[in-house]
């Protein structure tokens, strides 16, 4: 229980006494008394060179960076920049933060990270990026002419409510109009049993009590895209509240509750209770939402009917100044969920180093990097994550625009800070026993400053069967595949000289290799525009287990013999076409003496399928050799 300890501080040891209180962490160390620790110098210096290893691995530690703002996208936020954090190579990755804290306190704090808050209380904190689905102002142009805003994904925001007794299921479902919904937030229809909410609800048991509504006491995107809808729904409601994403909310008597998940908070505890949320909190917190009549339809809102209002709406993004925002509510399709909206990722396009303390060429450029990686959505982990928390993808006729806008206009003291394009990736397959190989060489490859793709390994039953497949599947096509990921396979075979509309082959594409284990004679004569090249001798073993001997080991049966087992080309074919089927054979017990007295033991043969790669090549190779008697039925029968 030593209450001193050893500290290293500038190359040199001191002890030191109990930390004082308020200080930072440091590491701790027990040692023994100064003069025994004297007498280990070899141990001394073994944690020195501990201490610089720990200071080099922190320096090459992934960047932190930080965001915030909008807590519409807060669950989906959270969520890909923590699957990003996994993104392989792990060097090439950034452990993001994400804060939910308001559009408006995301959109405050990005414009510059020197001003002090509103509340001139804390000064505000420095974001690398900030997501809000309010709209920038014309005055917040006016005083960052490099502010921007990029869409990332559209969501719903849905009328949640607390209704005692209530159950949902089919034909349970809560319905409103969109009118109704916006003369409820207006004060205009107060009581659960008005006539208008009855009518559409026959079903319902709906109680005769006040509506208790609930709203939100920040400024927030999500209460923007809701009023926006209801202003577009009534005209009333656009004169008396507006559509702005403050909290004035006319004449209605409301309750406000910070974030969405205040409000939330506030339905599920309230009976009788009416609020409004993003899609996603609404079903991580089990609570109901209404769905909207539109004409004799129902709608409920999803990522599906999300999507519709983006086809109806959403697809023209931008305008002469290069803003790309659009308003996506009010989509009049029977299939649309008519309130829901785009939510930005905002961002100064060229900031001064003074405005973002704590930026750098590699923060900004960690920020890009991210972004391309949302945005191509690689593997299609954020498509998976944007369905499980509600939300819709951009439709790629607006992603194809937002993503190389966004590349061009982030820079770092006037120089754009995106890198060049990620390799492209180099696929292999083949059968199983060159995986290892391959993958082992993919390693090695990689790590070559002047590789040109990543490359991965697919297991193939086929080779030969792949290969046809990946050409013929494009054969009908007439020109050569440019596909990425693909085999180029050159272009169709027919020569028609009339046929002057047909493509150039382009260049090949670096894309998927075929390995099989074919003889390098049986492929080389292959089809036109398949390029085939030898590869490497391979070596085809046989495994054996026989009581007492197992595993390839030596027999252990007493006073036998020791030898392990011997086989030849000639006893392989014997065995392959079903010749030799026991272990007494007569061939076996001359290559092996030590079989006598083995008995008739059956010879099960376990093998891969005659038509695979492996077994191709074996039955080619002993027939080569004469040494293969083919018998009536197929290579290696499955039957012995």
């Amino acid at each position: 229980q030593s209450s001193r300890v050893w500290l290293v501080s500038g190359g040199q040891w001191r002890s030191e006494g109990r930390r004082p209180e308020g200080r930072g962490r440091s590491v701790a160390v027990r040692s023994r008394p100064p003069g025994r620790v004297a007498s280990r110098s070899r141990a001394l210096e073994a944690m020195h060179l501990l201490c610089h290893a720990l200071l080099a691995a922190g320096a090459a530690a992934k960047l932190n960076l930080r965001a915030g703002g909008a807590s519409f996208p807060a669950a989906m936020y959270q969520d890909v920049t923590f699957a990003y954090s996994f993104r392989k190579p792990a060097s090439a990755s950034a452990d993001i933060s994400y804060h939910s804290v308001g559009s408006s306190a995301g959109k405050r704090w990005i414009k510059d990270g020197t001003q002090r808050c509103e509340d001139d209380v804390r000064p505000c904190v420095t974001l690398d990026w900030a997501a809000s689905d309010s709209l920038l102002t014309e005055s917040d142009y006016a005083a960052q002419p490099d502010l921007q805003m990029f869409p990332t994904l559209a969501g719903a925001v849905v009328p949640i409510f607390n209704l005692p007794n209530h159950t949902e299921g089919e034909g349970q479902d809560l319905l409103l109009t969109p009118t109704l919904v916006s003369k409820i937030f207006r004060g205009a229809v107060t009581r659960w049993d008005h006539p208008e909410i009855v009518s559409i609800n026959p079903l319902l048991a709906l109680p005769a009590e006040r509506i208790l509504l609930c709203v939100r006491a920040d400024g927030s995107g999500t209460t923007e895209i809701f009023k926006k809808a209801l202003s577009a729904f009534e005209q009333e409601f656009k004169e008396q509240v507006g559509a702005d994403s403050g909290t004035r909310w006319g004449l209605a008597n409301v309750t406000r509750r910070r974030l969405n998940s205040g409000v939330a908070t506030y339905v599920a505890h309230t009976p009788y209770s009416l609020g409004y949320s993003v899609l996603a909190e609404a079903e991580s917190a089990g609570l109901p939402f209404a769905a909207l009549l539109k004409g004799d339809h129902r709608v409920r809102a999803s990522p599906t009917s999300v999507a519709y209002a983006l086809a109806e709406l959403g697809l023209e993004i931008g305008n002469e100044r290069e803003v790309l925002t659009a308003d996506v509510h009010n989509a009049l399709g029977l299939m649309a969920w008519p309130i829901c909206g785009y939510t930005y990722l905002v961002m100064r396009t060229d900031p001064l180093p003074a405005e973002v303390p704590g930026s750098s060429l590699e923060t900004r450029r960690a920020v890009v990097d991210f972004w391309r990686w949302f945005y191509t959505d690689p593997q299609g982990v954020v498509a998976r994550l944007a369905a499980k928390n509600g939300f819709a993808p951009l439709p790629p006729i607006v992603s194809e625009k937002v993503l190389p806008f966004l590349l061009k206009s982030i820079r770092w003291q006037g120089v754009p800070v995106a890198l060049p394009e990620p390799k492209p990736s180099l696929t292999v397959v083949g059968p199983v026993w060159l995986s290892s190989a391959f993958e082992q060489l993919g390693i090695i490859y990689e790590q070559d400053p002047h590789s040109n793709a990543e490359t991965s390994y697919a297991v193939v039953k086929d080779g030969k069967q792949e290969l046809f497949w990946r050409c013929s599947a494009r054969a009908a096509s007439g020109t050569a595949l440019t596909v990425w990921g693909e085999l180029d396979c050159g272009g169709d075979d027919d020569d028609d000289d009339d046929d002057e509309a047909a493509a150039p082959s382009p260049p090949p594409a670096i894309g998927s290799v075929v390995v099989t284990a074919e003889a390098w004679e049986a492929v080389a004569s292959g089809d036109e525009g398949v390029a085939t090249l030898p590869l490497a001798a391979v070596a085809i073993g046989v495994a054996y287990t026989l009581v007492p001997c197992r595993a390839n080991r030596t027999c252990a049966d007493g006073e036998g013999a020791s030898e392990p087992l011997v086989l030849d080309a000639f006893a392989i074919g014997r065995l392959c076409s079903g010749e030799i089927r026991t272990w007494d054979d007569d061939y076996l017990v001359s290559l092996n003496p030590w079989l006598v007295g083995v008995g008739t033991v059956p010879i099960v043969l376990q093998v891969e399928p005659s038509t695979s790669d492996t077994m191709a090549a074996l039955r080619d190779k002993l027939q080569a050799l004469g040494q293969l008697t083919e018998p009536d039925g197929a290579f290696c029968p499955a039957a012995h």
